[in-house]
This record gives structure tokens, sequence and C-alpha cells, in this order.
């Protein structure tokens, strides 16, 4: 495009000026004179082209005009037609009519309307919104050359385009001259001329500008909404309120929701909580998201009105800083959390507060707060150390008076015994009351140790108790429980004096084990052996045991005052107290009916002594003293000289209980039978087998004799010789050399020598390794390396005598070297170990130790489809013990929970925890948690956790990891403020490394999470 010629000076301008007038005074008498043919056509033209355009028929107009152009020489029409061809081409908007204006500017640079067509150009590009086209074309046009509502219009389109080029001064100089005009340009320029000190903060110049356009039609919807932003920043709220509520009448007015905002702000300001309210709402309910400060303004309006719930809302939904609003926004949120019933979120936003310094009243406050909440929640730690803080940092306030008054009662409390006690010996000059707290807290930590199986690390805290007998019950329980530890560890003398110091307490009645305590008594002097006085103490606990209890501790007193009886030799008596059990149909029946078995053979009763045996054998068919009574029947029998019964009680019990411990002696008795019967094919075949199959027992050894003897006594000392040759443990016939080597190696043995005795019994064994007492000798030469802790030996030995099985001693082998290696961690070959112990066992106790080393191996082994077999397994064996069932039921939901299959581990989880309350329970009830967490069942989950610090308190590690979870809970809730001060929680009070290591790793991953959230906000 032709660059604009600038325009004339204004000297020039008035030689134009004259010009112009001459020509409109001579051109009727110019044309006349001159006038032609051809010139009355073209004026004819030039006419009717100006006919045209002023009757807005612009082509044909511009048509016209061209052709008049080719016609007519005269400069001034010519520049005339090429203005109006210039007009028509902008009116018609063709492609080429700015080029066409700019090319008239150019060519025409000294005609009268260049000067105009100047204005019109720079309108064309202005409403193309070229705006710096427009302001160079513009700023060439003289205000003089145009009409008043084209000056007015020149200096807006000025004025806008310096806007829009962001020149806010010029912009300003322009609609500056026309701002006053009462005309729709002027009142646009006066509103931009407000908006520009608008944007330069010079509020007052905005408020006289937007104030003279408000009632305009076309600002009503966004002036007031501006004066009253600005009477808020001012200060004025009365004038915010005024204005404001005038932009709201405007049912369409644009930034009406804004307005709601400085609305409710300046009501908020004026402390007009009610209203300020109304319009926070007003604005949420438009479908605007309130900016933190107004959500902690509306909160706080809504807390002042007691609207908790709806403030806790507000509140929540701010993103909490580390500074002075944010301490201050969480101790509302505190607040709102305790008067709505969330006591837990509660406790953690006083922990935010208290820990920071930013407001000294809030600190203090909250600090109180957390304590009474720590103690109210049962976080006795957490507790007692902030009383401590608080008594110490705030000696002289109102509060300190109750602090302490709390701090006394959660040390008698002691639901955390330990920190308790430690609290307490920090403590110098103690008063009765708190001596009589340290009495209470010694006794339960001491307690608390003792159930958890740490008896020998809880004595010391019960005799510390008894150093303070101000509650008489606790001196008698803590007499009761350490007289309990020393019979335990054999401490007989030791255990009766204490029992008898708890029942010289007259509190002890007031115990569940003042009857006990006799029971005990009596044991530990059964245990001295002194019958005597055993019998006194079962006699008492039998006259004050309540016989309608059918208790077993009642059932076992009678039993065991038979047996003091029985020892004593007073056999009516221990006939009368077996009779006890048995009429009563007890467990111990079998025992009973044994027992009086036994004393009706010493009695010289044999025929009732077998009828009882066999009663039993009826009557309790699984007794564990089954195989007893049916080989006491076959010796008595024997001894009656019933030979053909005895052989058939033995072969009986031989046959149907082939894992009984008398399977080798009734073979023997059968044989030597036999023998005495003279039947010697018969014996000499029966004992035979007994050497080819046990050749290491004693059994062996007589049927060997016997063999001897049956040869010798016929004359066949040709078939004896043959006989040994053949025998499969040689030493039977070296025995002389080999008991006498095997003697002095047991000599060590008996001596407790272990050092000296795996030497011997080594020499032994090298020189006779498949030797009479080999097995025996292999034995005791591993119990020697367990203790001297030479493992290589003990598993050389109990291995010898697992290959050499059957013998005596292969069940105790198998339990010792299954413990060794899965204590190894050697899980496969512990676990045959266990497998061979359950086909062996002949011990109930054995055979659950078996069920329960396979379980904890397959689970190690992370078999767990079989480790929930043997778990099925236990729980149907009817001799396992609570404590085996728990521990079954506790590894197959671990074992369902790796398999994934929630529901089942759930169930069997919840089962474990309501029957545990040790440290299983713990982690039970954490699994619960953590499977509803995976659920996504975050309510139940976070009930859970609350339950884990409610009734695990000791178990800091479980507590720990269910806060962490909880924090996990809270996140997923959108709760992260409380999700963070949870983990600083943990970070700050807890000392396991792992669990502060994790807490701190999510704690960084919310932080930065949020780092990022702020950033997007910021960037929006």
């Amino acid at each position: 495009m032709n660059k604009i010629i600038p325009f004339i000076n204004k000297k020039y301008r008035l030689r134009q000026l004259k010009f112009l007038l001459l020509f409109a005074l001579l051109l009727p008498y110019s044309t006349y004179a001159q006038r032609t043919q051809d010139d009355v056509h073209s004026i004819a033209l030039y006419k009717k082209g100006k006919e045209l355009f002023d009757a807005k028929q612009f082509a044909s107009a511009q048509k016209v005009f061209m052709e008049f152009s080719k016609l007519s020489d005269d400069y001034n029409l010519r520049g005339e037609a090429g203005y109006y061809i210039a007009l028509s081409s902008l009116e018609l908007t063709q492609a080429d009519a700015e080029l066409t204006l700019t090319q008239y500017a150019d060519k025409y640079r000294e005609h009268p309307r260049a000067r105009t067509i100047l204005y019109y150009l720079g309108r064309f590009q202005y409403r193309n919104r070229e705006f710096a086209k427009a302001i160079a074309t513009l700023e060439n046009v003289d205000a003089y050359d145009l009409t008043g509502a084209e000056r007015s219009e020149h200096a807006f389109m000025l004025g806008y385009s310096y806007y829009k080029t962001n020149n806010l001064q010029k912009a300003s100089t322009y609609f500056g001259k026309i701002k006053d005009n009462a005309d729709d340009n002027g009142y646009t320029a006066a509103y931009y001329v407000g908006y520009i000190a608008y944007q330069k903060k010079k509020y007052s110049e905005t408020l006289k500008e937007f104030t003279k356009i408000k009632n305009v039609a076309k600002f009503k919807a966004t002036v007031p909404g501006y004066i009253s932003q600005i009477y808020l920043m001012q200060g004025d709220y009365d004038k915010t309120i005024e204005f404001g509520k005038q932009a709201l009448e405007n049912a369409e007015s644009k930034g009406a929701n804004e307005v709601s905002l400085f609305l409710a702000e300046a009501y908020f300001l004026k402390k007009d909580c009610p209203n300020a309210s109304q319009y926070y709402n007003q604005y949420v309910e438009a479908g605007g998201a309130l900016p933190d400060h107004h959500l902690y303004q509306l909160g706080y309006c809504l807390y002042q009105q007691e609207k908790y719930k709806e403030a806790l809302d507000a509140f929540s939904a701010i993103n909490i800083k580390d500074d002075s609003l944010g301490q201050n926004i969480a101790f509302h949120l505190a607040n709102c959390y305790q008067k709505t019933g969330n006591e837990n979120k509660a406790r953690s936003s006083y922990e935010f507060c208290m820990k920071r310094s930013f407001n000294k009243n809030i600190k203090e406050i909250s600090l109180f707060n957390f304590a009474k909440l720590s103690y109210k929640l049962n976080f006795d730690k957490e507790a007692i150390e902030s009383f401590k803080t608080f008594i110490k940092t705030y000696p002289g306030t109102k509060s300190t008076a109750e602090a302490k008054t709390l701090l006394s009662q959660i040390l008698l409390a002691a639901n955390n015994p330990k920190e308790a006690m430690d609290v307490l010996e920090t403590i110098p000059d103690r008063n009765e009351k708190l001596d009589e707290a340290y009495q209470k807290v010694c006794y339960l930590y001491g307690m608390e140790l003792y159930s958890s199986k740490m008896q020998e690390e809880a004595i010391p805290y019960l005799k510390k108790s008894l150093e303070f007998p101000y509650d008489r019950r606790i001196k008698a329980l803590c007499n009761f429980w350490i007289g309990e530890y020393g019979y335990k560890l054999a401490r007989y003398d030791d255990a009766i004096t204490r029992f008898k110091n708890f029942l010289f307490v007259s509190e002890s009645s007031e115990t569940p084990f003042a009857n006990i305590a006799n029971y005990n008594i009596a044991y530990s002097y059964f245990k001295k052996e002194d019958y005597k006085y055993a019998l006194i103490y079962f006699k008492k606990f039998i006259k004050a045991e309540k016989r309608d209890d059918n208790s077993p501790r009642l059932t076992d007193a009678q039993l065991r005052a038979g047996d003091c009886n029985f020892i004593r030799k007073d056999y009516k008596d221990a006939l009368n107290n077996y009779q006890v059990v048995i009429d009563d149909n007890a467990n111990e029946g079998d025992y009973a009916m044994y027992q009086k078995g036994i004393i009706q053979g010493l009695l010289r009763m044999p025929t009732d002594k077998i009828a009882t045996m066999r009663s039993l054998a009826k009557k309790y068919p699984s007794s564990a003293y089954l195989d007893d009574a049916l080989f006491t029947v076959g010796e008595e029998l024997k001894k009656k000289g019933d030979y053909a019964d005895a052989i058939q009680a033995f072969n009986y019990l031989n046959q149907n209980y082939p894992k009984n411990p008398y399977y080798r002696l009734a073979m023997l008795n059968v044989g030597l039978i036999y023998f005495n019967q003279e039947k010697d094919d018969k014996a000499v075949a029966v004992c035979r087998t007994i050497i080819q199959k046990y050749p290491y027992s004693d059994e062996a050894k007589q049927a060997l004799k016997t063999i001897e003897n049956s040869y010798i006594e016929r004359g066949m000392t040709d078939s004896l010789q043959e006989f040994y040759k053949v025998l499969p443990n040689s030493s039977l016939t070296q025995s002389k050399v080999d008991s006498s080597l095997y003697s002095s190696a047991y000599n060590n043995v008996r001596s407790n020598d272990c050092d000296a005795a795996i030497k011997s019994l080594k020499i032994y064994l090298d020189k006779f390794p498949n030797g009479y007492s080999a097995v025996e000798a292999s034995y005791y030469m591993a119990e020697c390396g367990v203790k001297t802790k030479d493992t290589n030996t003990a598993f050389r030995g109990y291995n010898y005598v697992i290959a050499k099985s059957p013998n005596q001693y292969v069940e105790r082998a198998l339990v010792k070297s299954a413990e060794m290696l899965f204590l190894r961690k050697d899980y496969q070959t512990a676990n045959s170990r266990y497998q061979q112990l359950e086909d062996l066992a002949t011990l109930k106790q054995n055979s659950l130790l078996a069920l329960n080393g396979q379980l904890r191996s397959y689970y190690f082994l992370k078999n767990y489809e079989k480790s929930i077999e043997l778990s099925n397994k236990i729980l149907n064996t009817g001799f396992a013990d609570e404590e085996s069932k728990l521990g079954a039921q506790f590894i197959a939901a671990k074992s369902h929970l790796e398999l994934n299959q929630l529901a089942q581990a759930l169930a069997l989880f919840t089962q474990v925890q309501k029957a545990s309350k040790n440290q299983i329970g713990a982690e039970a009830l954490y699994e619960c948690a953590h499977i509803n967490y995976m659920q996504e069942k975050y309510t139940e989950a976070e009930d859970m956790v609350m339950k884990i610090k409610d009734n695990y308190s000791s178990y800091d590690d479980w507590r720990a990891k269910g806060f962490i979870l909880l924090a996990d809970i809270y996140t997923k809730k959108g709760d992260v403020f409380n999700a963070k001060n949870i983990l600083q929680s943990i970070i700050d009070n807890y000392d396991d490394e792992g669990l502060k290591a994790i807490a701190k790793q999510k704690l960084e991953v919310l932080k930065s999470t949020e780092k990022k959230t702020d950033k997007k906000e910021e960037e929006e």
C-alpha cells in the first residue's frame, strides 16, 4: 500500500480555502463559457453520479463516476468523482477499498477532499480492528476538517485504538476530549476513562466517571458492580452494599455473581454474619467457586451463627497453609469438628495449631484441648506429654489446675501404664495420691508384660508396686502373680510364701483368685513331694469350690487329692477321691478309672482291676490311658495264668493300636508266654520278629536271651550259631564290650558334662556305629549339641535317631530337629520333619506340634492353599487348644489375604481380633481395616483404625500403622489437611524409623500434590 503523504501546513490550507471559494463562485460562468457538447455530457454524468450516491446506490454511482473521470479533464471535478468512487468502494466493502482510499489520498493530496478521505480510511481500518493502522491514519486527520459528529467519532476511534494497543495514556487523552458529551460516544469514553483509572488503581477518578454513567442503560449491567467493589476497597461498606444491591437488581447484570462476593465481604467486615453468609451462599448457588479467603469468611460467619456443620464444610474446603491464617482456620476447624462430634479430627486440628506460634493464644488453647481430647480418646502417651508441656509452659493460667487434675486421672487410669510410670518416676517428692497412682501403674504394666508372656520382665514391676502398699487389693494381686511365676520356675517355697501372703490380705477375697491360691499352694507342695500339706490345701480348695460349677480345676484337685492319698498309701481315701471324678463323668474320668484299677491291683483285687480297665477302654475309647489300660489287662491275665486271654489281650492292643508305646513289650510278653508254655517255635518266631524289626531296643535284647535259652534247653547250639550270623545288630552278641564303653560315655551325660559326653559318645559311635546303644548315644549326643550350641553335632545325632526309626527316641528327635530347622528358616526340611512327626507321634501335644509346624512352614514357603488346609485340620482336631486354634485362624486369614480372597480373609481376621487382645489381635484388626480400605469402605476402615487405638494401645507399631492407613483414608475422602496432620504426628511421636520413613514419604507426596494444585490455580 502506498505510504500516506502527510498533510500540508496551515499556510497551504488557507490558500486552498481561497481557491475553493473562487471555484464555487466562478463555476457556473466558467462552464457556461467553455461548454461544449462533451462538457454538457460529462456534467450530466457527474450530477447523475451524485444523485445515485446520495440515494445510496453506490455500485451505480461508482460506475457513473468512473465514466465521468474518463471524460473530464477538470482536476477538481475529477477529485470530487474520485472521492465518491473511493467512498462507494468503502460502502460496498470491496476488497480493494482500502487501497482505493489510500491511492486517492496520495493522488489528490492537494484536493480539499483528501483531508476527509483519511478520516474514512481510518474509520475503515478501525472497523476492521486494525488499530495500529487506524491510529497512523486518524492521527493525520485534522479535526477542523470534520463535522461535529465526525469529530466526536474521530476522538473515540483514536481513544479506543490506543486502548486496544495498550497505550492507556493516549487513550485517556482522546477519550477525555469527548467523555463529557451527552451521547453514546461520550458515555462510552467516560466508561473507558474510568476503567483505565481503575486499572491504574486511581479509584477516585474511576468513581467520578462511573458515577456519571451509572444510570446509562448501556452500563447499568457493569458499572454499579465496579462502584461497589471500589467502595469495598476504600472501606466504605455502606456504599458497597448500596451500589452492590443496585447491581443485583438487574437480573441480566453481567458480573452480578461477583457483586454477591462484594456484598458478602462488606457484610462480613461490618460483622453482619447472617447477611454475609446469605450472599456467599447466593454466589455459590449461582455456580461460583469461592477462593480460600472467602471460604474462611463464610466459615467464620456460619461458625458465629452456630451452624457448625455448614461451617465445617467451608473450612474443610480451604487449602490450609503454614501461616497465621492457616493456624486460625485450623483452630475454627477443630472447634467445628468438636461441636459436630468428630473428636478425632478435632484433636488432629488442635495438634496442627499447637505446633505453630503465629497466634500465642490459639497455641495455648489448642495445646490444652489437644491434651484433653487425647485423654478422652485414649491417646494416653500424647495426653500425658501434652499436659506435662502445658503445665510447664503455662504454669499460671486458669487451665493449669485442670491440667494437673486430668494428668492425675490419666496416671491413675493407666490405660498406658508404661508411659504413666515413666512420668511418675520423673516427678520428685510425689504426694500420697501420686504414690498410689505409681503403685497401680507398676502393677498394671507388670500385668501387661505378664499377659504378653514376658513374666520375667514383669516381676520387677510387681515388686515395685509392693513398695507402695496403699491399695491392699493390688498388694494382694502382686503377691499372687509373683507366686504364679515362682511356681512356673519350680521355686515352690517362694511360690507358697507369696500365695500365703496373698491370702493373708483380707482384700484377696474380693478377687477371683482367693480359692485358686489354695489350689496353687496345694500344687506347690505336691511338686515338692510334700503330700501331707498338699492334701491339706487340696481339701481346702475342694471344700470352698462350688461343685455345680463343674470346673476343670475342681476335678483336677479331686484327682490330685487322690494321688496324694495314693502316694501315702491311703488307698481307701484315694479310691473315694477317684470315684467322685468317675461319678461326675468328668473329662479326666479315664485317669480316675485307671488309678482305681491300679489301686484294685494293689489291694489284690485282680478281677476288679481287669474289669475296671476294660470299662475304661469301653467308656473312653480315645483316652490317653487306653493303651496303658489294655496292656495292664494283658499283664493281669498273664499273672493269673490266663495265657490264652493274655495273648489275645496283647495282640488286640497291638493290632488295634499299632502306635501304642507298649507295642514291643506286648510282643515280648506274647513270646515269653509261648516260651513258658513250651511252645518254643512260636516263642522263637515272635522273638525273632522283635529282633529283626527293633534291633536297637531293650526288648530285642530280652528276645535274644529268650531265643538263646530256647535253643540251649533244646540242645540246638548249632542252630543258635547260625542264628547269630544273621542278626541285624551284631552288637547284640558283643553286649559286654558295647555296654561297658557306652556306660563310660553315659557317665558324662549323667554328670551333665556335655563337652566330655560328646567326645566319649563319638568314640562309642565310631567303634559301634550300629551298636546296641547307638540310637540312645546319638540322641544324647544331639541333646548335648543343643546345649553347647553345636548345631552340626545336634543334627548329626537327631538325623541318626530318625533314620533308625522306629525307636523310643525318634519322636523327641523329630520335635527337636524340626524346631531347629524352622528357626534356621529351612522351612522345606522342617516341614518334612513335621510330617514325619505327625505320622509317628504318640503324644497329643506332639501331634498338635506337628500340625502347627506344618501350618507355619507352608505359610513361609508361600504355599497358602496348604496353609489353609492345615488350618482347617487344626480347627477340626479335638485336642487342639484355643491358642493353636486362634493361631490357625490367623495364618489362614493371612493366607486368604495373600491369595486376594478378601471376603474369607476379612471373616477370619474378624474372628481373630474378637478373640485376641494381644499383638495378633491388633494385627488382625489392622488387616480388617486395610481390607475395608481396599474395598473403598472408608468409613468402616476408619472406625476399625479407631478400635486399634482404643483396644490395643500397648502395641505402638500397629497403632502407628493404623494411623498411616487413616491418613490414606482421609486422602481418599479429600481431607488432605487431617491426612497431613496425622502423618506429621507419626513423624514427631513414634520411634520406629521404618514407620517414620513411610509417613515422611506419604507426607512429601501430599505436599507435592498440593504445590502442583496451587500452581495450577494461580495460573488459571
